[in-house]
C-alpha cells in the first residue's frame, strides 16, 4: 500500500481587516513577533506550510524557485523572509523535523550535467530501490523495469552518466516484460518532463534532480554496481572527470568551482589537474 503523503494543515486567511488603523498596526506587528518566536524555536508556521504545499504539488523547484516561494510564503503571512542564504537551510531543516517521522523530507542536489540546484519532495521511508522508485513515480512493472535499464546505462564508465535513445530502446529485447519502442519513447518524453532525466543535447540523456534527490542513496542497489564519491565534496559522482596522475574522479562543476579558485590541484595526490578544465553552459 503507498505511503500516505503527509497532511498540512488548512492554513488560516490573514485577509481579516480591524476596524482601525492602529489596531491593524498592531495586529500585523503580533503576528511577525509570534511568527520571529515560532520561527527561532523550530515551529511551523503558515509560511512553512504553505512552501511545503506548494513543493508538494510540484515535487521538484530550482532552488532560485524554491527560495522565491519562500519569500512570498513568508509576505502572504505577514512574517519576516527566509528566502536567502542561511535562513533558508534552517527554514527547510525547520519543516524536515516535522515530516521525518512521517517518512518524508524535502531534499536539496545539485545536477550534474549543469551544476544547477533543485529542491525536492522526497520518500524516506522505502525499503529498497526499486520500493523508492515506484512509490515515487507510479510507474507500472514494465516502465519501472526500463527505468532502471536506463540508469544502469547511464552510469556505466563509458557512458560517463550520458546514454542515447538509440542505446536504451537497444535494451529492450534484454527486459523480462516486453515493452514496444513506442512505449519506450513515450516514457523517455515523460520522465524528461518530470525531471527524472535531462535531455542534455538531442537524444542523449542523462539523470535528473529527481534522481539526485529521492535516488542517490538506492543508486548502487538499483543499478547493481558501486558508485564512486567525489573527492571534493563527497558525494556520489556518475558524470564527471578523473585525474590523469591518480585516476580520482571529480564533478565536472566541483572542477569548475576549484578552477574559479584560481588552480586546480587534485585533492586527493594533489598535483596540478592535468587535461582540459571544463565548462559548465
Amino acid at each position: 500500500m503507498p505511503h500516505a503523503y503527509p497532511r498540512v494543515k488548512k492554513m488560516a486567511s490573514n485577509s481579516r481587516r480591524s476596524s482601525g488603523a492602529g489596531s491593524s498596526r498592531r495586529s500585523t506587528n503580533g503576528m511577525r513577533e509570534r511568527a520571529s518566536i515560532q520561527y527561532r524555536d523550530g515551529e511551523m508556521t503558515n509560511a512553512h506550510r504553505h512552501f511545503l504545499q506548494s513543493l508538494m504539488s510540484k515535487r521538484i523547484m530550482t532552488k532560485r524557485e524554491a527560495k522565491k516561494t519562500a519569500s512570498d510564503s513568508h509576505r502572504l503571512y505577514n512574517e519576516e523572509s527566509s528566502g536567502e542564504g542561511p535562513l533558508f537551510t534552517e527554514f527547510v531543516q525547520t519543516i524536515n523535523a516535522k515530516l521525518e517521522s512521517l517518512g518524508f523530507k524535502i531534499g536539496m542536489s545539485k545536477v550534474e550535467h549543469d551544476g544547477s540546484e533543485w529542491v525536492g519532495f522526497a520518500n524516506t521511508s522505502s525499503t529498497g530501490g526499486g520500493d523508492v522508485i515506484q512509490k515515487a513515480s507510479g510507474l507500472g512493472l514494465a516502465e519501472l523495469e526500463f527505468f532502471r535499464t536506463c540508469l544502469q546505462q547511464m552510469v556505466t564508465e563509458e557512458n560517463n552518466g550520458v546514454a542515447s535513445s538509440s542505446a536504451l530502446l537497444a535494451k529492450l529485447n534484454t527486459l523480462q516484460r516486453k515493452m514496444t519502442g513506442k512505449a519506450a519513447q513515450d516514457l523517455l518524453v515523460s520522465l524528461t518532463k518530470d525531471h527524472w532525466f535531462f535531455e542534455i543535447s538531442r537524444g542523449h540523456y542523462c539523470m535528473g534532480p529527481r534522481c539526485f534527490i529521492e535516488l542517490l542513496p538506492f543508486l548502487p542497489e538499483i543499478v547493481g554496481e558501486s558508485i564512486e564519491e567525489c573527492r571534493l565534496c563527497s558525494n556520489r559522482v556518475v558524470m564527471g572527470d578523473r585525474c590523469l596522475g591518480c585516476d580520482t574522479k571529480l564533478h565536472t562543476y566541483c572542477i569548475v568551482q576549484l578552477s574559479r579558485r584560481g588552480q586546480v590541484k587534485c585533492p586527493q595526490c594533489h598535483e596540478e589537474w592535468e587535461g582540459e578544465i571544463p565548462t559548465l553552459e
